[in-house]
């Protein structure tokens, strides 16, 4: 997802529309708040592998690993002038189903970041949640 030329006062970045959405890191989307907007999106390459396995028929284990790269550096404050390589990204899910209406998991993700940003502190994002359907 193609990024903005800073040598222009047109924001010429990818426009996601209403794909604005956590779509594969619910942390990362809030690493856009000083470039554009939250889940934004843009100035983006991202590789990565997965793994899905279920050790029993109710739980299901998801991981995914990210390496992420920025298409240009926008060398403004929070980034470094010159990197480009945003950092690493791992993933898990622990889904459990309890009952037909039931059923819940539990978010895992660690981020790395790289040298696209000056603040080298890693992040955590925890999240856990039931659902009852009816």
């Amino acid at each position: 997802m193609s990024g903005d030329d800073p040598s222009t006062a047109d924001d010429e970045r990818f426009d996601m529309l209403w794909g604005e959405w956590p779509r594969w890191s619910e942390l990362y989307i809030y690493t856009y708040i000083k470039e554009g907007q939250v889940a934004e999106n843009s100035n983006l390459h991202r590789i990565g592998v997965g793994h899905t396995f279920n050790p029993d028929k109710k739980l299901q284990v998801k991981s995914d690993y990210m390496a992420l790269w920025a298409d240009q550096n926008i060398a403004k404050a929070g980034f470094s002038t010159d990197g480009r390589f945003r950092g690493h990204l791992l993933t898990c899910w622990l889904m459990y189903t309890y009952s037909p209406h039931l059923r819940g998991h539990l978010l895992g993700e660690y981020l790395i970041p790289g040298d696209y940003y000056t603040v080298q502190d890693n992040a955590v994002f925890l999240r856990g949640q039931v659902e009852i359907i009816f």
